[in-house]
């Protein structure tokens, strides 16, 4: 009498003796979705406080971003953005197809991520951007029921961060 191999048998017993491994390997693809959501969601934010750069729109853009980072922004974030960064968008062609997503978490434990692109100007020329999406508990714009804090720093190019620098 030959034994043949069968695969549904095989199968069967693996999972039976082998449920944790099955079981680890869910979660970590369920964490890898949950991953890319929150990845996609902060595009999508990065991607709309661009559009408010591009148009002029100082009112949206002081909207999506909060009051607290005023202090970054050496302690008016209006005139940054009237000085920085939307003078920064005025020659915006597109976002180049290059991009990082990080996660980050600052000094005060606050987690969030940090958006590492650049924009391509109607000249071509490519610049740097970098913008921070932070979660806060407390005294925060809502944004799609989240409380966030958007920081934006244009035209500097961090080494170990953007994937190359022009």
């Amino acid at each position: 009498m030959s034994k043949q191999f069968n695969p549904f048998i095989f199968a069967i017993l693996f999972a039976l003796f082998f449920p944790p491994l099955i079981h680890a390997n869910d979660k970590d693809f369920d964490a890898f979705i949950k991953h890319e959501t929150i990845k996609e969601h902060n595009i999508q934010i990065v991607n709309e406080f661009i559009e408010y750069a591009v148009n002029n729109d100082l009112e949206n853009m002081l909207k999506i971003s909060a009051p607290e980072t005023d202090n970054i922004y050496n302690g008016n974030r209006v005139e940054y953005f009237k000085d920085k960064v939307i003078p920064f968008f005025s020659d915006y062609k597109k976002l180049h197809n290059v991009k990082r997503l990080n996660p980050v978490r600052d000094r005060l434990g606050h987690s969030g991520w940090v958006y590492y692109t650049y924009i391509i100007t109607k000249s071509d020329v490519i610049k740097p951007i970098s913008i921070s999406i932070m979660k806060y508990a407390q005294n925060s714009v809502m944004l799609n029921s989240e409380k966030l804090l958007i920081l934006i720093h244009v035209d500097k190019c961090i080494k170990e961060r953007h994937p190359f620098c022009p």
